[in-house]
């Protein structure tokens, strides 16, 4: 084990949603690669999304 280690694997289908998006995954995977300071998120197995404009109030 290691404090400064990170990675962890989803066990199947992700999804997510946020403000004018939506996403879905058949995996995911989060990880701080060698030689990186920041985590990255890596989809995989079929990635879909679906961008939507949000819109301005007037």
């Amino acid at each position: 084990m290691s404090l400064f280690d990170l990675r962890a694997d989803s066990i199947g289908v992700v999804t997510g949603e946020g403000p004018g998006f939506t996403v879905a995954a058949g995996q995911m995977t989060l990880e701080i690669p060698e030689g990186e300071s920041d985590a990255h998120i890596l989809l995989k197995n079929g990635v879909k999304l679906v961008y939507t404009p949000v819109k301005e109030k007037e």
